[in-house]
């Protein structure tokens, strides 16, 4: 099990991103939190295993049609134990 901090960049202050990325989380069994972060980027800590988180990451980037990735910046933290939910912040 791994967890990763992803900044995601483009026009996602809205359209529904991080609802979207709850929906993901569930088809792949992840944990973790989606927020908006600074300067209209939103940050998603997502926490599963390696091959469902990147499944993820790649469902994300592809978007849902109200929002627009350019890019997103990956880093690699600490896995919570216990953690049963991804919630939205």
């Amino acid at each position: 099990m791994i967890r990763k901090i992803l900044t995601i960049n483009g026009e996602v202050s809205e359209g529904g991103i991080r609802y979207h990325a709850q929906m993901q989380s569930s088809l792949f069994n992840l944990t973790g939190f989606a927020k908006k972060g600074s300067d209209n980027t939103v940050i998603i800590e997502v926490q599963g295993e390696e091959e469902s988180i990147n499944k993820f990451i790649k469902n994300i980037r592809k978007g849902n049609g109200f929002y627009k990735v350019s890019s997103i910046e990956e880093e690699n933290t600490q896995v919570v134990e216990g953690e049963k939910i991804f919630a939205i912040k």
